[in-house]
């Protein structure tokens, strides 16, 4: 399982990227994957993909910003998560931060296939 790959159409890289850049502790991803990388750098490297699915509509790390925030969203994390999972089931959730994959190993005879670049 790979979690937490960011997703390249993510409303907040997006808003991180444009609006809050100056800010000195934001963080913005260098790498982000659409959904077709995440499958195509897979499976050039061996793997099946089994599940592909998009997470974290909400932002998830809301414990960073502070103490006070943090603990009152703390305290309101069962209808956090329930929020975050209807927005997952929009197509709203194109717009979702990461990306969420199950994958296994291609077996060719029994044996993994190793694959190497070079």
């Amino acid at each position: 399982m790979i979690n937490y790959l960011p997703n390249k159409y993510s409303y907040i890289e997006f808003i991180i990227k444009h609006l809050l850049y100056r800010l000195p502790k934001i963080y913005s991803h260098p790498k982000k994957f659409t959904k077709r990388e995440v499958s195509s750098l897979l499976n050039e490297n061996g793997f099946q993909v089994m599940n592909l699915t998009r997470i974290h509509f909400l932002p998830s790390l809301y414990y960073s910003v502070g103490d006070v925030i943090g603990d009152v969203f703390s305290e309101c994390a069962n209808l956090l998560d329930l929020l975050d999972k209807t927005f997952l089931q929009t197509p709203l959730n194109l717009l979702a931060q990461d990306f969420e994959v199950i994958c296994r190993k291609i077996q060719i005879f029994g044996k993994v296939e190793r694959t190497y670049r070079k």
